[in-house]
């Protein structure tokens, strides 16, 4: 099953901590600062790193959701 990750938009405040976990994953969008997931689905290789985004996220604004929810 594949495993997505997600940023809510209205929570993200740009704080970049996600970047610095992985910029590999996220990008700090130019407009808004806000961040977006380049990479979907979630590869194996990347877990860690989303898992680190999500724990340092201060917004709580990143998820990683299974196709089945």
């Amino acid at each position: 099953m594949a495993k997505h990750v997600r940023v809510d938009a209205d929570a993200c405040q740009g704080h970049g901590l996600c970047y610095f976990a992985s910029d590999r994953l996220f990008v700090l969008d130019d407009s808004d600062g806000k961040a977006r997931v380049l990479i979907d689905p979630l590869p194996e290789d990347l877990e860690d790193d989303a898992l680190d985004a999500v724990e340092t996220c201060p917004e709580q604004a990143i998820t990683i959701v299974d196709d089945a929810a």
